[in-house]
């Protein structure tokens, strides 16, 4: 009779830890990968919706010559900084939260949101060379570095439970591509996470008590997007993504970009690179917005 409990509860553990995996946009290191017939995007690793689903992300944006945008309204508040943060390399992409927890004060409202979403974490999508590496592409063609500033809806009580939630609205990610400038370029931010990025895999967090302000990430006002729904981008591209991606690149230092290319999987491996190829758009509405305030 013990022996049932023991072998009921592990069970139970065990298939617990299968419905929590990849509620987080990027989860523990070991399970999936991007380079291998036995873990990557084609393999049995990546089931479920990444098979199945019809709203998967990320796509090929088509921008035409003399495309009108349309104007709304999207706010983000002040609490986009913190006087420290944390950071993470997770063995398939580096991450930063603002608190150790993935949640903050910052809050991103307007066109398309019934209610406030509360930003979590950022992370990055890179590639072997400047020709590679972002997830969503313009035209067919990719940038080096992608940004994906993860948000929830202020409905659920934290980011998993938005994340698990099946909600097509559960989460909103503001994408953004980073493109190689020259070494002159100034953004103390990016520059702070550059010098701080974990090459080696770690099982936690590492705090970092240095001033970060991601207010550089967001759009200006007169600057134009695209809006579509669609899906988290690894394992198991859960469709509950409403995605905000921002059509004009933002400018940092070549050698920040090669530094991400150091980074070493679970393995101590080098990762190469960390983006899912583009999926198939579909009948879905891809909506070319300006942000008007």
């Amino acid at each position: 009779m013990k022996l049932f409990k023991f072998i009921s509860l592990t069970i139970l553990v065990t298939c617990f830890t299968c419905f929590t995996q990849g509620a987080d946009d990027h989860d523990e290191a070991g399970d999936f990968c991007y380079v291998s017939e036995e873990c990557g995007p084609e393999s049995e690793k990546w089931g479920g919706a990444c098979k199945t689903g019809s709203m998967q992300s990320p796509i090929n944006f088509i921008r035409r010559p003399g495309q009108i945008s349309t104007p709304v309204h999207l706010d983000f508040n002040d609490m986009y900084a913190s006087e420290d943060y944390w950071i993470r390399n997770n063995g398939h992409t580096v991450q930063v939260n603002l608190n150790e927890d993935p949640t903050s004060a910052g809050e991103m409202t307007g066109y398309g949101f019934d209610r406030p979403y509360i930003f979590a974490q950022i992370h990055f999508h890179w590639g072997e060379d400047d020709s590679t590496g972002s997830e969503h592409t313009l035209n067919g063609a990719a940038f080096p570095l992608e940004v994906h500033l993860v948000h929830y809806d202020s409905q659920y009580p934290s980011f998993s439970a938005a994340a698990q939630s099946g909600d097509p609205k559960g989460l909103a990610v503001l994408g953004l591509w980073l493109a190689p400038g020259t070494e002159e370029d100034i953004n103390e931010s990016f520059d702070t996470i550059a010098a701080n990025l974990p090459i080696l895999y770690q099982p936690n967090e590492s705090h970092i008590p240095i001033p970060l302000d991601l207010h550089w990430m967001l759009p200006d006002k007169r600057e134009t997007f695209f809006r579509y729904m669609g899906s988290l981008t690894t394992p198991n591209c859960s469709e509950v993504v409403e995605w905000t991606v921002m059509e004009t690149p933002i400018y940092v230092k070549p050698s920040e970009i090669e530094r991400f290319r150091q980074v070493l999987n679970h393995e101590e491996r080098l990762m190469r690179l960390n983006y899912r190829p583009v999926q198939e758009i579909g009948n879905r509405q891809v909506e070319y917005l300006v942000r008007d305030w």
